[in-house]
């Protein structure tokens, strides 16, 4: 590019008796190379815009045929009017051809930026994407951490349990194939809530199940006895007999009343002993069952209660805030809802869920 920049220069200036005549000495009067030579470009022009209409596919063909307009002016001007060097009509060509040029170095600058505008949202829009995917995998890791601490601990505790009830001397067996057993339920439980974060999440292709959730609380209440009873903690049942059972995976049912349950218990440690009570409650509303999980806490601060369901929005010191969002997602899959309630007056927190009774036709 420099050395075909040089070479027409110095064609232009030391070579210029080699280049063609475009005016007259003698009047300064366009020749017909000029006249001819301002033909040619104007009918270039033409067919130019002619192309640039019949395979219009951009803004930037838009714009080049609005410049090539700009420049017909000028190649008029040049052609009838700007005969002789110097004169009105010649300055006026000279106008019209600074304009056109300009206004292609406008719309030249101006796509430049906006493709470069474009292009950088592009990117920023692929990075937020990349960023969602990570907190998505973040989220789903941290959820999956999050449900199966409490059986892993289970087997660790009931297996070191185990191994003490053997060394003893003389030796606790029975005691010792208690413990093992919580083991293989712990371990049980460790598999379900797998299967149940595989089916949660569209990787698993689970059939319905019919589920009674009276049992499935009364199972929960069992599997928490010990926490319930270390915790000194009053368990009160009132579950509606006779109770149609729901569609849906018993597992993710049984991991959101685990949940609300846990909840229950740690938001009862700041209270008196004395007044530790936890009431799950079962009832019919309509076509729908209603499960709720009452506790003499401290409550929700109504600040607060809109953003429990929020993923990592925890009260809790060391909590991470999924078991709530987990659960909201698990009962929002079954086609119910799930609900937080706050005694201002008296204290305590209500949760509640409400899932659809199996249709008996089908």
């Amino acid at each position: 590019m420099l050395v075909g920049t040089a070479l027409l220069t110095w064609l232009a200036t030391a070579g210029t008796g080699n280049l063609p005549s475009l005016y007259l000495s003698t009047n300064n009067r366009q020749t017909a190379v000029a006249s001819n030579g301002n033909v040619f470009l104007w009918v270039l022009s033409i067919a130019a815009v002619v192309l640039l209409l019949v395979r219009r596919r951009t803004i930037l063909d838009l714009w080049l045929i609005v410049v090539l307009l700009a420049w017909w002016p000028n190649f008029v001007v040049a052609i009838f009017v700007a005969v002789v060097r110097f004169s009105l009509g010649w300055y006026t060509a000279r106008c019209f051809a600074l304009v056109a040029s300009s206004t292609l170095l406008f719309v030249l600058l101006f796509e430049t930026a906006a493709l470069y505008s474009r292009l950088a949202d592009a990117i920023l829009l692929l990075r937020r994407e990349r960023e969602t995917k990570l907190m998505s995998v973040r989220a789903i890791t941290a959820a999956i951490a999050h449900e199966i601490k409490q059986p892993l601990t289970r087997i660790t505790s009931g297996g070191g349990a185990a191994q003490r009830f053997l060394r003893m001397v003389p030796s606790q067996q029975d005691k010792a194939l208690v413990a093992l057993d919580g083991v293989v339920n712990a371990g049980h439980r460790t598999s379900a809530i797998i299967d149940g974060f595989r089916s949660l999440f569209g990787e698993a292709d689970e059939e319905e199940q019919l589920v009674d959730v009276n049992d499935l609380i009364l199972e929960v209440l069992e599997s928490l006895s010990s926490q319930l009873k270390d915790h000194r903690i009053e368990t009160r049942t009132d579950l509606r007999s006779k109770l149609p059972p729901v569609p849906g995976n018993r597992s993710q049912l049984q991991q959101v009343v685990s949940n609300l349950i846990i909840n229950s218990i740690e938001a009862m440690e700041t209270t008196t002993v004395q007044g530790r009570v936890l009431q799950v409650r079962t009832e019919i509303r309509g076509h729908k069952i209603v499960v709720a999980v009452e506790d003499s806490g401290p409550g929700i601060d109504k600040d607060q209660l809109g953003n429990v369901f929020t993923a990592f929005v925890t009260t809790k010191p060391h909590g991470m805030g999924l078991g709530l969002a987990i659960s909201r997602m698990i009962i929002d899959y079954h086609g119910g809802k799930l609900i937080a309630l706050s005694d201002s007056k008296h204290g305590g927190a209500s949760f509640q869920f409400v899932l659809p009774i199996a249709d008996p036709t089908e």
